[in-house]
């Protein structure tokens, strides 16, 4: 820790001169009067009145470019564990309902429903299941 000797200045001159001066050095300077210290006073550079001046860190604004296994890899965490839970459950359901539903009727819902790209055959099945669906105490 490096320390340097300074010039202590009387409470007079300093309110005589307006000299501008922290809060904490013109306490410093008025106790150190008042204790009938000297004229030079040891401070040491940690003291708050010597600030190191603040050097801003060079950061990089976008990352290193992402790879296509990191991006599948942090997505995997983003969809909140109630949804998948929710959504676990509308499945079983559904598959369920399919179950069901082709034991008691002649119109057979395809069991991969789920899977196919017609947009009107996956919309009917689901409008009925909408229907035909209840708790399971079949209310």
């Amino acid at each position: 820790m490096a320390t340097r000797a300074r010039h202590v200045v009387s409470p007079e001159l300093l309110e005589s001169v307006k000299i501008p001066v922290s809060p904490t050095a013109r306490k410093r300077i008025k106790d150190n009067f008042s204790l009938g210290m000297g004229e030079w006073e040891e401070w040491s550079s940690s003291d708050d009145d010597f600030q190191q001046p603040v050097t801003k860190k060079k950061t990089k604004r976008f990352a290193e470019p992402t790879t296509s296994e990191a991006l599948s890899k942090s997505s995997e965490g983003v969809v909140p564990t109630n949804t998948k839970k929710n959504d676990r459950w509308s499945e079983r359901s559904f598959n369920d309902w399919i179950t069901e539903r082709n034991e008691q009727c002649d119109d057979q819902c395809p069991v991969n429903i789920l899977e196919t790209e017609d947009a009107e055959c996956l919309a009917k099945w689901l409008s009925l299941f909408v229907i035909e669906i209840r708790k399971k105490d079949g209310s």
